[in-house]
């Protein structure tokens, strides 16, 4: 039973939270969030044996050092606190991202620099646009271990990356080298949205996300329903952790089903089977009377970005 509840949370997506528990509004601590060492919180994650052995010292000390100073922290805690938004670090990338199976948009901002004025309600904008439709991930690249791993795709700010749906399309490699982790080639996983492109058609660009990543991308139908009910809006909303629970007992039944005599289970073929079911799982979350569609989007931006672009330093 174990095995089968930890295939249901990873293929909802491992931020799944316990069921029996009851939904809240979340409350984050950006020095939770903005560890000092990163590579220690994905230990059961990545191929190295003694990741002690393998901390970089002097990006452990820059972060401690950019957590410790209260310049800009206001715009830190602010940018957390978006309703329906996940804090895009390494660690919380290969922990959670890579191991979702939703599409996602990445606003990238740097909270030591940037325009709280300009740039808050720009991601505000964000999460609503793709809300129920795509992950959306805020990238503060302020911090120092997001500047070692993501800062090359990075040219000014603010600005998007976007994902592909689908565990098969990883922003991260599964190995260190040096202490930092390594991203995959974003050839292989989504695109880059530079400022300059985004003040140019921010309607065209919101547009071609959706169609490329949601509507005619990789996604999956039973993934379109399932991404209603993300388990970080589930973690605040009691409709949303109600929905998502119909999907995870949903999600477990089958995997017990497909258990051989030892209790082990196919992961490929468990999930190529969940996805086959997306019309059975309209009909027990119809029958409860949750939705199996997403809202209307909406679209709050107009037809001008409202963020001024800023120059990007990778020093640390």
């Amino acid at each position: 039973m174990k095995f089968a509840k930890s295939l249901a949370l990873a293929l909802l997506g491992d931020v799944a939270a316990d069921s029996e528990k009851p939904a809240k509004k979340m409350s984050i601590d950006y020095k939770q969030v903005f560890v000092e060492n990163p590579i220690m919180q994905v230990s059961d994650k990545v191929e190295v044996a003694k990741l002690e052995e393998m901390t970089n010292e002097k990006l452990v000390l820059a972060n401690k050092q950019w957590s410790d100073r209260h310049t800009g922290k206001e715009l830190t805690k602010k940018m957390l606190s978006i309703p329906n938004t996940m804090p895009f670090t390494p660690h919380g990338t290969m922990r959670y991202i890579d191991d979702s199976p939703y599409c996602w948009v990445v606003f990238a901002y740097d909270s030591d620099e940037d325009v709280e004025s300009e740039i808050y309600q720009v991601a505000v904008d964000v999460a609503e646009y793709f809300y129920e439709r795509c992950g959306v991930g805020l990238l503060d690249m302020a911090y120092p271990s997001n500047k070692a791993t993501f800062g090359y795709l990075i040219e000014d700010l603010p600005m998007l990356l976007v994902k592909h749906s689908g565990r098969d399309k990883h922003i991260l490699q599964k190995h260190l080298e040096r202490g930092s982790f390594i991203m995959e080639d974003i050839s292989k996983w989504g695109m880059r949205v530079l400022t300059d492109d985004l003040e140019d058609d921010i309607q065209g660009v919101m547009s071609k996300i959706i169609d490329e990543y949601y509507e005619n991308g990789y996604m999956k139908d039973f993934t379109k329903i399932s991404s209603i009910y993300m388990q970080w809006y589930a973690a605040q909303n009691e409709e949303k952790r109600s929905g998502a629970k119909i999907i995870h007992e949903h999600v477990v039944e089958i995997s017990k089903q497909m258990e051989d005599e030892n209790g082990k289970l196919m992961k490929s073929k468990f999930y190529e089977e969940v996805y086959k079911t997306d019309e059975i799982i309209k009909e027990k979350l119809t029958a409860e009377g949750f939705r199996t569609a997403p809202r209307e989007i909406v679209n709050n931006f107009g037809d001008e970005f409202k963020a001024e672009k800023t120059s990007y330093s990778d020093e640390l």
